[in-house]
């Protein structure tokens, strides 16, 4: 039996009508939904950047307010990055975020690499849509979804450029930019100067020395139970003294005004650090201005035998290899015979006269380092730091200088009885000298620190002189 099918029972398929009509109605709904989707895309891939970014701000933050200082950056040679050891520092789109900081400013100091609440502006601006904010701490900043910069950072970040303001320029979001096609989609956030003094609680905030200290001596109170003042002695607040870390000793320039250290036997050693701050009352380079000594006053020939005596130089230009108002350190060698330590910062190849005798602040230290080397097991050397108040840098005795460096080490004393050295401040005994002027913030280590810590120190102490 044959079945035919009839042609009213064939499958029908669209008619080009009825295909047109799908089609449009596809278009619409895909003209609607869309943009909306794109959209939805591109505001997740910004919230994301935007999470990223203040996620690195807010790391940085905390790294600030713990070391009280800021991380110093990486770079890829045209750009400064943060740095590897900061967790955030990657952004959504997988690009390294931008991290500009100011530059070093003109005394050499720089937000990463000394206390935060040392300055008080910073010469980095930010300039945008909303307006300039200026003393700004850092910016970071990523490049979005089009993967290019589009903030102007002037002058560049590499390289930097001491003493040079800096501004960061912002555009609205979206904004046409230079590159045809492409729009602004930087995202950044920045932290103010300010904001991180007040969290740090920079109005109250005293820098520490650095190391281990065996002894501050900071010269606040007559209190001080470590210390014998004299008559002349007094306590004078910094306004008074010009400068200081809180109050300041002030000394008279007479017997009646020197400071006795009353646990002497303490200091008894053959490495050590001093440091501190002094200015004299007058600008007379025919005197002798004695800051701080241990030595022996029970025999005649005390002047032989120091422990450490550190002085500004007076009397005739070039006695001993000094020049007046030189910071010059003598100690005598434990060794006899043995040639003393007889060394200074070498001001005169740096500075014209008066030198330190000019009644402005000036930071001291003297090093006293013992390290051996082969055929001299007891080598010791000293190093001389004296600050310059007219260009505010840090001068130190020239490698090699005579009497630096000696295969003894320094004279001690006896741990008791007569033989015990005594320790003054403003005070040098034996030649009835006696310290004019003020001195702040003795810090004492039964160490050498390194330069690389005295001059931190250095810059660390140097705002409030």
């Amino acid at each position: 039996m044959i079945f035919r099918i009839q042609a009213s029972q064939r499958p029908r398929a669209f008619t080009l009508v009825e295909m047109a009509l799908v089609l449009i109605l596809f278009g619409v709904l895909l003209a609607t939904t869309l943009p909306r989707l794109l959209s939805n895309i591109k505001t997740d891939g910004a919230r994301k950047g935007k999470a990223s970014v203040a996620e690195a701000r807010e790391e940085l933050t905390g790294y600030a307010l713990v070391k009280g200082k800021l991380p110093a950056a990486d770079d890829d040679g045209t750009r400064t990055l943060v740095p590897s050891d900061i967790k955030a520092r990657i952004d959504a789109t997988g690009q390294p975020i931008v991290y500009i900081l100011p530059n070093v400013n003109a005394t050499g100091q720089s937000l990463w690499e000394h206390d935060i609440c040392q300055f008080d502006s910073t010469g980095l601006s930010v300039v945008g849509p909303g307006g300039t904010t200026s003393d700004v701490a850092f910016v970071v900043a990523s490049p979005g979804q089009n993967h290019a910069l589009d903030l102007t950072v002037a002058p560049p970040m590499l390289p930097g450029v001491q003493g040079a303001a800096r501004t960061v320029t912002l555009d609205s979001f979206g904004a046409a930019t230079p590159t045809p096609g492409q729009q602004f989609d930087d995202i950044v956030e920045f932290v103010t100067l300010k904001y991180l003094r007040d969290k740090l609680d920079c109005e109250n905030y005293t820098p520490a020395p650095p190391g281990s200290p065996l002894a501050t001596l900071p010269m606040d109170n007559m209190s001080d139970t470590n210390l014998g003042f004299g008559s002349g002695a007094s306590i004078v607040s910094s306004a008074t003294a010009g400068g200081g870390m809180g109050n300041v000793l002030f000394l008279d320039g007479t017997a009646s005004g020197a400071v006795e250290v009353l646990n002497s036997v303490a200091y008894r050693l053959e490495e050590f650090t001093i440091m501190g701050w002094i200015k004299t009352a007058d600008t007379s380079t025919a005197d002798f201005e004695p800051i701080i000594s241990r030595q022996n006053n029970n025999v005649a020939a005390a002047a032989n035998q120091r422990n450490f005596w550190i002085s500004l130089w007076g009397g005739g230009s070039g006695a001993q290899g000094h020049v007046p108002g030189e910071v010059a350190f003598k100690a005598s060698p434990s060794a006899t015979p043995g040639n003393h330590f007889n060394t200074d910062s070498d001001a005169q190849t740096y500075r014209a006269t008066p030198y330190h005798h000019d009644g402005n602040w000036t930071f001291f230290a003297v090093t006293m380092d013992h390290t051996p080397v082969t055929g001299e097991t007891n080598r010791h050397t000293s190093i001389v730091y004296a600050s310059d108040f007219a260009t505010s840098t840090l001068q130190s005795t020239p490698a090699g200088q005579s009497d630096s460096i000696r295969s003894s080490a320094p004279s001690t004393g006896a741990t008791t009885g007569p033989g015990l050295y005594t320790m003054y401040v403003g005070q040098d005994p034996q030649y009835n000298r006696y310290f004019n002027g003020y001195i702040d913030e003795i810090v004492i280590y039964g160490y050498a620190l390194n330069s690389t810590d005295v001059e931190g120190w250095y810059n660390a102490t140097r705002s409030y002189y």
